[in-house]
């Protein structure tokens, strides 16, 4: 079964922190680890309002999704990209959540 993941993850920056610190190591994050990935199909990073975002990931499979989990440590890319964000230091992953595609609208997803 073809069972296409989206990924949200929710980013609260440092104070000091910008869009723009944002916007140049999430660049360095998707040239230089996302974009390898196994079932990695889409990305989009988007503004909510005042410091807080979400980064939008979408994966051929769930375990795609999961299997970047343990290879995020390792990289340097990541760790700048985490580095601006306020994140629970005990979980790590408690601003990220999985959502299973049932349907898809409009021309702009080729699946």
């Amino acid at each position: 079964m073809n069972e296409k993941i989206i990924e949200m993850a929710t980013i609260k920056l440092f104070p000091g922190k910008t869009e723009q610190d944002l916007l140049r190591a999430s660049e360095k994050f998707q040239q230089d680890f996302v974009k390898g990935l196994k079932g990695f199909i889409s990305r989009e990073l988007v503004h909510v309002k005042d410091n807080e975002y979400a980064d939008i990931i979408h994966w051929k499979s769930m375990e795609d999704a999961k299997a970047v989990l343990t290879q995020e440590m390792n990289s340097d890319a990541c760790m700048a990209f985490f580095s601006l964000m306020k994140m629970d230091e005990t979980n790590p992953e408690a601003g990220v959540r999985h959502f299973k595609s049932l349907a898809v609208y409009g021309a702009m997803y080729r699946g």
